[in-house]
């Protein structure tokens, strides 16, 4: 047997182990972090979606953050939240199989008034009436959630009088008359 008919299949071998790799090293899960709503960055308020970037045979069992997201536990299983602090927070997914995903994001401040980016950017509020009422659509009667006096919400976009919010504490969300919710988390924040 020649020389070179011993390092054609030797070479081929070679690449075929070395694409298998790569696809091996592309497919190996990462956190996915993303603003709600096509926003931009992460800050102070706006609500963050966390996933896996690939998909995986063992599922997502929970998601912590470091430091505790608005409202929300610091440990959970929902993949949204929202940044509470200006500077690092530290993401962590849990898999079903043990196995723990991990990504630190920079935090900056938080918008003051809702309508940054086009309204795709969140602005951190509290609700300050009795019963903030959030509807699925604007002018219809499809009532999604009754919110609280002092409940701390995302402010998003305006359609004609009203706004769309996302309350952190539960991730209802909806669309409410203006006047009703003022800048800020309010008291205790």
């Amino acid at each position: 047997m020649n020389a070179r008919r011993f390092l054609l299949p030797l070479a081929a071998a070679a690449a075929l182990a070395s694409a298998g790799l790569a696809s091996a090293a592309a497919t190996t899960p990462q956190v996915r972090v993303h603003a709600i709503f096509g926003g931009t960055g992460a800050h102070v308020g706006q609500v963050l979606d966390v996933r896996t970037s690939a998909h995986t045979s063992s599922k997502v069992t929970e998601i912590c953050w470091d430091p505790a997201p608005i409202e929300r536990p610091a440990c959970s299983p929902s993949v949204n939240g929202a940044p509470s602090t200006v500077g690092t927070t530290k993401l962590t997914l849990k898999l079903q199989d043990g196995t723990e995903l991990t990504k630190s994001i920079k935090v900056t401040a938080a918008y003051r008034h809702r309508g940054g980016h086009g309204g795709s950017d969140a602005a951190p509020g509290h609700v300050t009436c009795a019963g903030l009422e959030l509807y699925g659509n604007v002018g219809a009667n499809d009532l999604r959630a009754t919110l609280a006096s002092g409940a701390r919400v995302a402010q998003y976009n305006q359609y004609k009088n009203h706004i769309f919010y996302w309350e952190y504490a539960t991730n209802k969300s909806g669309f409410a008359k203006r006047g009703c919710v003022a800048d800020g988390l309010g008291a205790g924040a």
